[in-house]
């Protein structure tokens, strides 16, 4: 199976879905216990870190560049790095989701039964490839969207500009709270590794994307200290306190309807890095076997489901912040040789 490329759009379409996600469905382990005040601008302060962080990357992966790479880093021993953050980061939004659905069903799925499923899905996705994936997750971020629409409306009646918190600004408070909870996710890495197939310009979607998810945090930590007050900081998944409150007309209890959209789109988002698994283990494979790739990316998301269960989400946040910040800086390297071997021949020329 070839590599497909994805345009622009579909690739900001599954960063941000994916990035969404893990807004709504926070880790288990970690409780929000931070004012709206001083979350709302450590998230503006850790997406502008993280933009200015790749912003070099973003400008040197220009269409020549990302063509003379394309071959290299999707071919070879290059591969297995990527292969590895992938399923593991797979393996935890099959974690995530697995905890979740416990969290919210009366009577929940056997661990084993919700773990299936989700590489059940990640294999088909797999076999159907990027430009179906990207397809899929266009309607979801739709979905999502009109989720979080819902969201908001069905609280506004029980929004009190007496229930946020406010002290005195404390710019040092901000950064270290933006220094504590700032990482890369995993989702930075499949972005720059699925646009080594692209040949549109990224920076525009990229910036905007990431932008737009900086902007939903901000607003899901104001909206949720407006309705509850200071019991928004004792949440464990406060997104999901929301949608449990509130009504539109003589609609309540639309958390079932949040739920769906919700599992969807982690589910979207293990079937995202099992692709980017797929494409990984295809370049590790040798030519006659390649059509394999799909079983060994399904074996590799399974012991990646193995790590994610035997570490804490802190851990796996902090795994997979320290292994995409050295792939992305191996891209960098990569990048800045390919764009000066393109000004050598192109000088030649």
């Amino acid at each position: 199976m070839g590599r497909r490329a994805i345009d622009a759009r579909g690739l900001a379409v599954i960063l941000g879905l994916t990035l969404a996600v893990d807004l709504v469905i926070r880790p288990f382990s970690q409780r929000n216990g931070i004012r709206a005040q001083v979350f709302a601008p450590a998230a503006l302060l850790d997406g502008l870190a993280v933009l200015a962080l790749t912003a070099p990357l973003l400008r040197a992966l220009t269409p020549a560049v990302r063509a003379r790479m394309g071959a290299v880093w999707t071919r070879g021993a290059r591969c297995a790095p990527f292969l590895l953050l992938f399923a593991f980061a797979a393996g935890g939004a099959a974690v995530r989701a697995e905890q979740f659905l416990r969290y919210v069903s009366d009577a929940p799925l056997p661990r084993v039964a919700v773990y299936a499923l989700v590489l059940a899905a990640a294999f088909y996705a797999m076999r159907c490839g990027a430009e179906t994936l990207a397809r899929v997750c266009g309607v979801l971020a739709w979905l999502f969207g009109l989720s979080v629409v819902i969201l908001l409306a069905s609280n506004a009646g029980g929004m009190a500009i007496v229930n946020l918190e406010t002290e005195v600004f404390d710019l040092a408070e901000w950064a270290l709270t933006a220094a504590r909870g700032f990482s890369l996710p995993a989702q930075i890495a499949l972005f720059f590794w699925l646009a080594l197939s692209a040949r549109d310009d990224l920076r525009r979607p990229y910036r905007r994307t990431l932008l737009a998810v900086i902007l939903l945090a901000m607003v899901l930590s104001v909206a949720a200290e407006l309705v509850l007050g200071s019991q928004a900081q004792m949440q464990n998944q406060t997104v999901h306190a929301l949608s449990r409150l509130g009504g539109i007309s003589v609609f309540h209890r639309l958390d079932a309807l949040h739920t769906a959209a919700w599992l969807a789109a982690i589910f979207a988002k293990a079937c995202a890095f099992a692709l980017a698994a797929r494409m990984a283990a295809e370049g590790l494979l040798p030519r006659e076997k390649r059509a394999q790739a799909s079983g060994w990316a399904l074996a590799a998301l399974l012991v990646g489901v193995l790590a994610a269960t035997a570490v804490s989400d802190r851990w796996q946040s902090r795994i997979e912040s320290a292994a995409c910040a050295a792939l992305l800086l191996a891209l960098g390297a990569g990048a800045f040789a390919a764009g000066r071997a393109y000004e050598k021949t192109k000088g030649a020329s």
